[in-house]
């Protein structure tokens, strides 16, 4: 009798280990259905498709901050000279869809594979995060940067080219 008591006191110790593994992967699954997608859940305003007509095939990410929706793009500095940088924005494959000249000012900062960087400090080559916020046209070092500067934007070439 007493291993029949120890083999039930075991099956109900067990019993709540077992709802809490599944609650768990339950929430998982709730947090992969709550990610925001680039492809469903960004509607390009017409004036950034127009200022930027190949510039939505390089979004890597969404996020959400403060109730905005912010998309991460990826850029390679391709040259710098003097207060002004271009950068190619580039898709998941690597491909140039987009090329940007920005204008910097003294203390401008950018995101340079992940971390904040000076603009007087960029190198071609430099791998650039930049974030864009869906409820208005312009490109920041950081999500949520309502309180950082937006970088300048000097032109806007469309690459043909794959690099």
């Amino acid at each position: 009798m007493k291993p029949t008591v120890k083999l039930i006191g075991l099956v109900l110790a067990a019993t709540p280990l077992v709802g809490a593994a599944q609650d768990a992967q339950q929430n998982s699954t709730e947090q992969k259905t709550t990610e925001l997608s680039c492809i469903k859940d960004v509607t390009y305003s017409e004036a950034f498709i127009k200022k930027y007509p190949r510039a939505g095939a390089a979004c890597r990410e969404v996020q959400m901050r403060n109730g905005e929706k912010w998309i991460r793009f990826v850029a390679k500095v391709a040259d710098v000279k003097g207060d002004q940088f271009t950068a190619n924005f580039i898709d998941e494959f690597k491909n140039t869809v987009e090329s940007v000249t920005f204008a910097a000012k003294p203390g401008d900062k950018v995101s340079v594979n992940g971390k904040e960087t000076d603009v007087a400090d960029l190198s071609a080559g430099d791998t650039l995060d930049f974030w864009w916020p869906v409820s208005r046209l312009g490109f920041y070092a950081q999500p949520g940067a309502e309180k950082m500067k937006e970088l300048r934007v000097v032109s806007v070439s469309p690459s043909d080219v794959t690099r």
